[in-house]
Protein backbone atom coordinates (compact mmCIF):
# COMPACT_ATOMS: atom_id res chain seq x y z
CA UNK A 1 0.00 0.00 0.00
CA UNK A 2 1.62 3.45 -1.07
CA UNK A 3 1.82 6.30 1.80
CA UNK A 4 0.74 9.73 0.13
CA UNK A 5 3.20 12.17 0.50
CA UNK A 6 2.64 15.32 2.36
CA UNK A 7 3.12 18.13 0.42
CA UNK A 8 4.82 21.46 1.43
CA UNK A 9 4.61 25.45 0.34
CA UNK A 10 6.12 26.00 -2.55
CA UNK A 11 8.54 28.90 -2.52
CA UNK A 12 5.65 30.97 -4.86
CA UNK A 13 3.02 30.11 -2.54
CA UNK A 14 5.06 31.15 0.53
CA UNK A 15 5.59 34.32 -1.15
CA UNK A 16 2.33 35.33 -1.58
CA UNK A 17 1.26 34.36 2.10
CA UNK A 18 3.85 36.61 3.37
CA UNK A 19 2.62 39.30 0.78
CA UNK A 20 -1.13 38.74 2.07
CA UNK A 21 0.23 38.98 5.60
CA UNK A 22 2.12 42.61 4.56
CA UNK A 23 -0.76 44.13 2.73
CA UNK A 24 -3.41 42.80 6.35
CA UNK A 25 -0.63 45.06 8.31
CA UNK A 26 -0.18 47.86 6.12
CA UNK A 27 -4.52 48.37 6.13
CA UNK A 28 -4.75 47.53 9.86
CA UNK A 29 -1.81 49.61 10.94
CA UNK A 30 -3.84 53.02 10.48
CA UNK A 31 -7.04 51.09 12.25
CA UNK A 32 -4.69 50.22 15.35
CA UNK A 33 -3.51 53.77 15.24
CA UNK A 34 -6.47 55.34 15.28
CA UNK A 35 -7.97 53.05 17.87
CA UNK A 36 -5.00 53.93 20.35
CA UNK A 37 -5.01 57.91 19.35
CA UNK A 38 -8.92 57.75 20.53
CA UNK A 39 -8.02 55.90 23.70
CA UNK A 40 -5.18 58.62 24.39
CA UNK A 41 -7.81 61.60 23.26
CA UNK A 42 -10.32 60.12 25.67
CA UNK A 43 -8.04 59.75 28.65
CA UNK A 44 -6.81 63.36 27.98
CA UNK A 45 -10.78 64.49 27.71
CA UNK A 46 -10.69 62.32 31.39
CA UNK A 47 -7.61 64.62 32.83
CA UNK A 48 -9.47 67.44 32.13
CA UNK A 49 -12.34 66.18 33.52
CA UNK A 50 -10.43 65.68 36.99
CA UNK A 51 -9.42 69.34 36.56
CA UNK A 52 -12.45 70.94 36.62
CA UNK A 53 -14.13 68.72 39.13
CA UNK A 54 -11.27 70.11 41.26
CA UNK A 55 -11.97 73.82 39.99
CA UNK A 56 -15.48 73.04 41.04
CA UNK A 57 -14.57 71.30 44.79
CA UNK A 58 -11.72 74.88 44.75
CA UNK A 59 -14.75 76.90 44.46
CA UNK A 60 -17.10 75.03 46.78
CA UNK A 61 -14.50 75.47 49.43
CA UNK A 62 -13.27 78.83 49.08
CA UNK A 63 -15.87 80.63 46.80
CA UNK A 64 -13.84 81.93 43.67
CA UNK A 65 -11.69 79.85 41.05
CA UNK A 66 -8.21 78.73 41.60
CA UNK A 67 -5.72 81.90 41.78
CA UNK A 68 -3.35 82.48 38.68
CA UNK A 69 -0.59 83.34 41.96
CA UNK A 70 2.43 85.73 41.61
CA UNK A 71 3.72 85.51 38.46
CA UNK A 72 6.28 83.08 36.70
CA UNK A 73 9.10 83.52 39.18
CA UNK A 74 7.11 81.92 42.31
CA UNK A 75 6.20 78.55 43.08
CA UNK A 76 3.42 76.83 45.77
CA UNK A 77 4.01 77.70 49.25
CA UNK A 78 2.51 75.73 51.70
CA UNK A 79 1.84 78.29 54.13
CA UNK A 80 0.22 81.10 52.03
CA UNK A 81 -3.20 79.35 51.99
CA UNK A 82 -5.37 79.92 49.43
CA UNK A 83 -6.28 83.72 48.31
CA UNK A 84 -4.40 86.46 46.54
CA UNK A 85 -1.65 86.26 48.74
CA UNK A 86 -0.50 82.38 47.52
CA UNK A 87 2.30 82.67 44.65
CA UNK A 88 1.64 79.82 43.06
CA UNK A 89 -1.13 79.11 40.61
CA UNK A 90 -4.23 77.02 40.14
CA UNK A 91 -2.34 73.86 39.73
CA UNK A 92 -0.42 74.00 42.81
CA UNK A 93 -4.04 74.94 44.45
CA UNK A 94 -6.00 72.22 43.33
CA UNK A 95 -3.58 69.61 44.65
CA UNK A 96 -5.65 68.90 47.25
CA UNK A 97 -8.94 67.96 45.00
CA UNK A 98 -6.90 65.60 43.29
CA UNK A 99 -5.92 63.26 46.12
CA UNK A 100 -2.63 65.22 46.52
CA UNK A 101 -3.16 67.11 49.69
CA UNK A 102 0.33 65.43 50.77
CA UNK A 103 1.91 66.92 47.82
CA UNK A 104 0.31 70.27 48.29
CA UNK A 105 1.32 70.51 52.21
CA UNK A 106 4.81 69.60 51.76
CA UNK A 107 7.02 72.08 53.47
CA UNK A 108 4.48 73.45 55.96
CA UNK A 109 5.45 74.53 59.34
CA UNK A 110 8.81 75.67 57.58
CA UNK A 111 10.82 78.08 56.63
CA UNK A 112 13.94 79.63 55.27
CA UNK A 113 16.81 76.88 53.74
CA UNK A 114 14.09 73.87 55.15
CA UNK A 115 10.87 75.46 53.17
CA UNK A 116 12.78 76.34 49.84
CA UNK A 117 14.03 72.42 49.54
CA UNK A 118 9.87 70.93 50.46
CA UNK A 119 9.16 73.42 47.51
CA UNK A 120 11.98 72.52 45.04
CA UNK A 121 10.89 68.41 45.89
CA UNK A 122 6.98 69.39 45.22
CA UNK A 123 8.10 71.36 41.87
CA UNK A 124 10.18 68.28 41.07
CA UNK A 125 7.43 65.98 41.22
CA UNK A 126 5.52 65.01 37.51
CA UNK A 127 2.03 64.81 37.59
CA UNK A 128 0.12 62.47 35.68
CA UNK A 129 -3.25 64.41 34.74
CA UNK A 130 -1.44 67.27 34.01
CA UNK A 131 -0.06 65.74 31.02
CA UNK A 132 -1.91 64.63 27.73
CA UNK A 133 -0.85 60.97 26.55
CA UNK A 134 -0.60 61.33 23.29
CA UNK A 135 2.28 64.35 23.51
CA UNK A 136 4.44 63.35 26.55
CA UNK A 137 5.19 61.42 29.36
CA UNK A 138 4.43 62.16 32.88
CA UNK A 139 8.14 62.22 33.97
CA UNK A 140 10.34 64.80 35.32
CA UNK A 141 11.80 67.38 32.53
CA UNK A 142 14.75 69.07 32.32
CA UNK A 143 14.81 73.08 34.44
CA UNK A 144 17.47 74.78 32.19
CA UNK A 145 16.29 78.61 32.67
CA UNK A 146 18.93 80.64 33.97
CA UNK A 147 16.42 82.73 36.18
CA UNK A 148 15.27 80.41 39.37
CA UNK A 149 11.77 80.46 41.56
CA UNK A 150 12.40 83.01 44.32
CA UNK A 151 10.72 80.65 47.06
CA UNK A 152 13.16 77.36 46.06
CA UNK A 153 16.51 76.32 46.00
CA UNK A 154 17.22 76.06 42.21
CA UNK A 155 20.22 77.93 40.85
CA UNK A 156 20.75 79.49 37.81
CA UNK A 157 23.23 77.22 35.68
CA UNK A 158 23.14 78.55 32.72
CA UNK A 159 21.48 75.64 30.87
CA UNK A 160 24.46 73.61 32.02
CA UNK A 161 21.36 71.01 33.05
CA UNK A 162 21.53 69.22 36.31
CA UNK A 163 17.52 70.23 37.80
CA UNK A 164 13.87 68.88 36.57
CA UNK A 165 11.13 69.76 36.52
CA UNK A 166 7.40 68.61 36.28
CA UNK A 167 5.99 69.91 33.76
CA UNK A 168 2.02 70.91 32.57
CA UNK A 169 0.17 70.14 29.32
CA UNK A 170 -3.03 71.86 30.51
CA UNK A 171 -3.16 75.78 31.00
CA UNK A 172 -6.18 77.89 32.46
CA UNK A 173 -8.37 80.74 30.59
CA UNK A 174 -6.70 84.17 31.33
CA UNK A 175 -8.88 85.63 28.92
CA UNK A 176 -9.35 86.82 25.04
CA UNK A 177 -6.10 89.32 25.82
CA UNK A 178 -2.64 88.23 27.32
CA UNK A 179 -1.85 91.20 30.42
CA UNK A 180 1.61 91.80 31.67
CA UNK A 181 3.11 88.93 33.63
CA UNK A 182 5.52 89.57 36.03
CA UNK A 183 8.42 87.60 37.27
CA UNK A 184 6.83 88.84 40.53
CA UNK A 185 8.44 90.35 43.82
CA UNK A 186 11.78 89.64 45.39
CA UNK A 187 10.75 88.45 48.88
CA UNK A 188 7.52 86.67 50.10
CA UNK A 189 7.05 89.91 52.52
CA UNK A 190 7.78 92.44 49.86
CA UNK A 191 4.36 90.75 47.99
CA UNK A 192 2.49 91.05 50.76
CA UNK A 193 2.66 94.15 51.27
CA UNK A 194 0.08 96.52 50.48
CA UNK A 195 2.53 98.99 49.29
CA UNK A 196 4.01 97.26 46.69
CA UNK A 197 3.21 97.80 43.17
CA UNK A 198 1.49 94.55 41.04
CA UNK A 199 0.98 95.12 37.12
CA UNK A 200 -2.46 95.89 36.71
CA UNK A 201 -4.69 92.90 35.96
CA UNK A 202 -8.02 93.70 36.90
CA UNK A 203 -9.39 93.98 33.77
CA UNK A 204 -8.56 90.67 32.79
CA UNK A 205 -11.87 88.86 31.63
CA UNK A 206 -10.56 85.44 32.03
CA UNK A 207 -10.58 82.86 34.97
CA UNK A 208 -7.35 82.78 36.25
CA UNK A 209 -4.71 85.07 36.14
CA UNK A 210 -2.42 87.09 38.39
CA UNK A 211 -3.81 87.27 42.19
CA UNK A 212 -7.06 86.63 40.54
CA UNK A 213 -10.06 85.71 42.88
CA UNK A 214 -12.75 84.96 40.39
CA UNK A 215 -16.43 84.09 41.63
CA UNK A 216 -18.79 82.28 39.55
CA UNK A 217 -21.07 84.90 40.00
CA UNK A 218 -18.26 86.93 37.88
CA UNK A 219 -18.68 84.95 35.15
CA UNK A 220 -21.63 86.82 33.81
CA UNK A 221 -21.51 85.32 29.88
CA UNK A 222 -22.93 82.04 31.96
CA UNK A 223 -20.67 78.62 33.14
CA UNK A 224 -21.54 76.27 30.45
CA UNK A 225 -20.47 79.24 27.82
CA UNK A 226 -16.76 79.81 29.30
CA UNK A 227 -13.66 78.20 28.70
CA UNK A 228 -11.78 77.11 31.99
CA UNK A 229 -8.94 74.74 31.21
CA UNK A 230 -7.40 73.31 27.82
CA UNK A 231 -4.91 71.88 26.64
CA UNK A 232 -1.94 74.33 25.55
CA UNK A 233 -0.02 74.75 22.02
CA UNK A 234 3.54 73.32 22.41
CA UNK A 235 6.38 73.06 19.52
CA UNK A 236 7.28 69.62 19.22
CA UNK A 237 10.85 70.79 18.55
CA UNK A 238 11.80 72.01 22.16
CA UNK A 239 9.28 69.94 24.19
CA UNK A 240 11.79 68.09 25.99
CA UNK A 241 14.50 69.86 26.23
CA UNK A 242 13.32 72.73 28.69
CA UNK A 243 14.53 75.04 26.14
CA UNK A 244 11.51 77.08 24.57
CA UNK A 245 10.40 80.44 26.90
CA UNK A 246 7.14 79.03 26.22
CA UNK A 247 7.97 75.33 27.93
CA UNK A 248 10.47 76.28 30.64
CA UNK A 249 9.06 76.31 33.65
CA UNK A 250 6.99 74.06 35.37
CA UNK A 251 3.28 73.27 36.47
CA UNK A 252 4.09 74.57 39.82
CA UNK A 253 4.81 78.30 39.37
CA UNK A 254 2.36 81.77 39.37
CA UNK A 255 1.09 83.58 36.18
CA UNK A 256 3.00 82.69 33.28
CA UNK A 257 2.27 81.38 29.34
CA UNK A 258 3.60 77.71 30.83
CA UNK A 259 0.07 77.68 32.90
CA UNK A 260 -2.36 80.36 31.39
CA UNK A 261 -3.40 80.90 27.62
CA UNK A 262 -5.70 83.05 25.90
CA UNK A 263 -8.04 83.04 22.84
CA UNK A 264 -7.03 86.24 21.12
CA UNK A 265 -5.54 83.75 18.25
CA UNK A 266 -6.58 80.53 16.95
CA UNK A 267 -5.64 77.03 18.49
CA UNK A 268 -3.33 75.01 16.44
CA UNK A 269 -1.98 71.69 16.42
CA UNK A 270 1.54 70.68 17.54
CA UNK A 271 3.86 71.60 14.94
CA UNK A 272 7.73 71.84 14.17
CA UNK A 273 9.13 74.92 13.71
CA UNK A 274 6.25 77.13 14.77
CA UNK A 275 6.32 78.61 18.57
CA UNK A 276 3.63 80.47 20.25
CA UNK A 277 3.06 80.93 23.64
CA UNK A 278 -0.32 82.57 24.18
CA UNK A 279 -2.78 80.04 22.27
CA UNK A 280 -4.28 76.89 22.63
CA UNK A 281 -3.48 73.85 20.69
CA UNK A 282 -2.65 69.63 21.34
CA UNK A 283 -1.21 67.39 19.66
CA UNK A 284 -4.54 65.43 18.21
CA UNK A 285 -5.30 66.06 14.87
CA UNK A 286 -8.69 67.61 14.76
CA UNK A 287 -8.45 69.43 17.94
CA UNK A 288 -7.92 70.20 21.32
CA UNK A 289 -9.48 69.16 24.30
CA UNK A 290 -11.17 72.01 26.89
CA UNK A 291 -13.00 71.89 30.02
CA UNK A 292 -15.50 74.33 30.45
CA UNK A 293 -16.86 76.37 33.96
CA UNK A 294 -19.49 73.96 34.17
CA UNK A 295 -17.46 70.72 34.12
CA UNK A 296 -18.33 70.30 30.62
CA UNK A 297 -15.78 68.49 28.81
CA UNK A 298 -15.06 69.43 24.80
CA UNK A 299 -13.28 68.94 21.75
CA UNK A 300 -12.80 72.28 20.32
CA UNK A 301 -11.90 72.12 16.26
CA UNK A 302 -9.09 73.95 15.43
CA UNK A 303 -10.91 75.54 12.60
CA UNK A 304 -13.18 76.87 15.37
CA UNK A 305 -14.64 80.57 14.33
CA UNK A 306 -12.08 82.82 15.47
CA UNK A 307 -14.87 85.13 17.33
CA UNK A 308 -16.71 82.39 19.03
CA UNK A 309 -13.16 81.44 20.56
CA UNK A 310 -12.59 84.73 21.65
CA UNK A 311 -15.95 84.87 22.99
CA UNK A 312 -15.69 81.71 24.76
CA UNK A 313 -12.24 83.07 26.16
CA UNK A 314 -13.99 85.94 27.67
CA UNK A 315 -16.36 85.39 31.15
CA UNK A 316 -18.16 88.68 30.97
CA UNK A 317 -18.55 89.97 27.00
CA UNK A 318 -22.21 89.19 27.03
CA UNK A 319 -22.14 88.02 23.91
CA UNK A 320 -24.72 85.65 23.25
CA UNK A 321 -23.32 81.98 22.00
CA UNK A 322 -24.52 79.30 19.80
CA UNK A 323 -23.28 75.85 21.35
CA UNK A 324 -24.09 74.11 18.43
CA UNK A 325 -21.73 75.58 16.77
CA UNK A 326 -19.31 73.77 18.47
CA UNK A 327 -20.11 70.27 16.70
CA UNK A 328 -19.82 71.61 13.29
Amino acid sequence: MRMARRRGFTLVELLIVIAIIAVLVMLLTPAVQQVRESMLRTQCKNNLWQIGRAFSQHVDKWGFFPTGGWGWGWAGDPNQGFTKNQPGGWAYNILPYIEMLNLHDQGMGLSGDALKQAITATTSTPIAIYHCPSRRRAIPYPYIHPSPYYNCTYQPNGGSGGQVIGRTDYAANGGDVPLQWPKGPSTLAQGLSPNYSWPAAINSNGISFLRSEVAPAHVLDGLSYTYLVGERYVNPDGMFSGAPHDDDQGWNLGYDWDTIRWGGDIPRRDRPGYTNGYIYGSAHATGFNMVFCDGAVRTIRFNIDPNLHRILSSRNDRTPVDMTQLDN
